[in-house]
């Protein structure tokens, strides 16, 4: 806000901010709280934090963005993790999302839980490398043994067999001695 009205921007000289495509009420709330410095009444439903959370990321209101992440955290659940993480990667709020993979990773059956539901359809549709990022740390890939690390298998003999002393062993040993 700081910006649209010192920078000479439309905002300034019409003395008027037109806020598009986001919920009244979430302007409302992100608006009282910027003056009060508290959120009154206190948010309900998720839809309602995910509101002023896009509202807050999209004013670059830092700490109002803090409030609702550690709001929208406390509240999940395998219904809606789904959902919360594809908000989180979305506003590139890397916590939540961490957060969010941590949640929904947290045991086998809490991934099997999260897959049956439509908000984890979206996401594998429509951000498929989540749903690998999900998967990769629920079952991580087994470590793949480099040609380096691996053990060294025997080709070499103690003594010469049959075949090899007619080419090798032999041929060896009389280039040694002539």
């Amino acid at each position: 806000f700081e910006a649209m009205w010192s920078s000479g921007m439309r905002e300034q000289q019409q003395k008027e901010v037109i806020m598009r495509d986001l919920d009244p009420l979430a302007i409302r709330r992100m608006l009282r709280f910027m003056y009060t410095g508290t959120l009154d009444p206190k948010l309900d439903k998720d839809s309602e934090a995910i509101a002023l959370l896009e509202a807050a990321h999209q004013y670059d209101v830092a700490s109002l963005v803090d409030l609702c992440v550690s709001t929208l955290s406390s509240w999940l659940t395998e219904e809606n993790a789904a959902e919360y993480l594809m908000i989180a990667e979305h506003a590139g709020l890397e916590g939540f999302r961490r957060r969010c993979v941590d949640f929904i990773t947290n045991s086998h059956s809490r991934v099997a839980e999260v897959q049956t539901t439509e908000a984890f359809t979206r996401l594998a549709e429509k951000r498929p490398h989540l749903a690998i990022e999900i998967l990769a740390k629920a079952i991580p890939p087994a470590k793949r043994i480099r040609p380096s690390e691996a053990s060294p298998l025997t080709h070499h003999k103690s003594s010469c067999s049959s075949a090899a002393s007619s080419n090798g062993c032999a041929g060896s040993a009389s280039a040694a001695g002539g």
